[in-house]
This record gives structure tokens, C-alpha cells and sequence, in this order.
């Protein structure tokens, strides 16, 4: 897989302006990876991530490009690891959506939780020169059920004082007391 970036000079966009991301380490290239799968970029901080959910049974990755002024260059792999208390389980999709605002990133990992596919959502922070810090996990809390792939779909933004999180879950079963009840609903949180 790939991910593009192309030009806007002012007026047009430029087909002949094209720059291509990979993967940076050939290990994570495996047939049906899936790198580019979702893409996000900041105009501020001038960086762009690619999600990466990986083959059936893999984690997934989602990988964050700087600009430096002359070319795209790779910074970073965010990823959460076993030791971590919230690791992902075999094939969470991790990197399935992604999004970033300024020092922020979301990334989703729709089927996370295995065998529910109930999904999970995990913020990251640059807190300095381009390490990103895994900062939290996000979940539809008690009301997750088999199927929601909480996190199919993400969006961060800083609203005022306060920067916030939207976590799509497509496959949310409504609220069984609302007059709208049913299955597969969706809901945002």
C-alpha cells in the first residue's frame, strides 16, 4: 500500500506534484497490510499520519510523516505495546481510521477486543521533537456490545479551551428504551 500527498499551489491542484509515503521498514510490508487505509494531515504542525490495520490476526500500526520544509520524512510509529495496560488484541485493525490536531492523534482499532469487535480508540501526544506518547484509551465504557467496532471512524480537534475526541461506532445498537430502537444504529461518541 501506499498514501499520496498531492499539491495545491493557491488556484489548482497539481497532478505532477505528487509525493508517495510508504511503510519505512520493509517488515511491515506483508501482503494485505493495508498501509494507507486511512490518512490524515495537520496544516499547523505541518505532519500527516497513515494508518496501516494489517493482514487478518496483525495489530495493526499507524505510522507519523513531518514535513521539513523541502520533503515528507518519516518521525515516528505509534503503536501500543503488551506492556502497556491497554495492549491491542490479534486483530484489532489498529490504525483502521486515524485523525491529528496540532500535538494530538486518534487512532482507531474497530475490532479490538476479540471475539466482540466492541473497538477502542487511543490518543497519542508529541510532547517533544517528534516522540509521540501514548496518552489514552478510549472506549464506549459499559454500554460497548459484540459488533460495535467502536472506532471504525475518528476525529480529534481542539474546540476552545478543550481538545475532543469523536469515536464513530457504526454497528452501536440504539438504546433499547428510545422510540428509535434497533440494531446496528450507529452511534458517535
Amino acid at each position: 500500500g501506499a498514501a499520496f500527498i498531492y499539491g495545491h499551489d493557491g488556484q489548482s491542484w497539481d497532478p505532477n506534484y505528487q509525493v508517495q509515503l510508504v511503510a519505512p521498514n520493509i517488515d511491515d510490508i506483508r501482503e494485505s497490510s493495508f498501509f494507507g487505509s486511512s490518512v490524515a494531515i495537520d496544516a499547523a504542525t505541518q505532519k500527516a499520519v497513515v494508518g496501516m490495520p494489517g493482514p487478518a490476526g496483525n495489530l495493526g500500526k499507524a505510522f507519523v510523516y513531518a514535513w521539513d520544509g523541502a520533503s515528507w520524512t518519516y518521525e515516528a510509529q505509534l503503536r501500543v505495546t503488551p506492556d502497556d495496560d491497554n495492549w491491542l488484541s490479534s486483530g484489532a485493525e489498529f490504525g483502521a481510521s486515524v485523525d491529528i490536531s496540532g500535538n494530538l492523534i486518534v487512532v482507531g482499532a474497530p475490532k479490538h477486543v476479540m471475539p466482540t469487535e466492541s473497538g477502542r480508540a487511543y490518543i497519542f501526544e508529541n510532547t517533544h521533537d517528534g516522540v509521540w506518547e501514548f496518552r489514552a484509551m478510549l472506549s464506549a465504557g459499559p454500554e460497548k456490545d459484540w459488533g460495535d467496532q467502536f472506532g471504525k471512524s475518528v476525529a480529534i480537534a481542539k474546540v476552545g479551551d478543550m481538545s475532543v475526541a469523536f469515536v464513530g461506532s457504526p454497528w452501536r445498537d440504539s438504546i433499547k428504551y428510545d422510540k428509535y430502537s434497533g440494531d446496528n444504529r450507529g452511534a458517535v461518541y
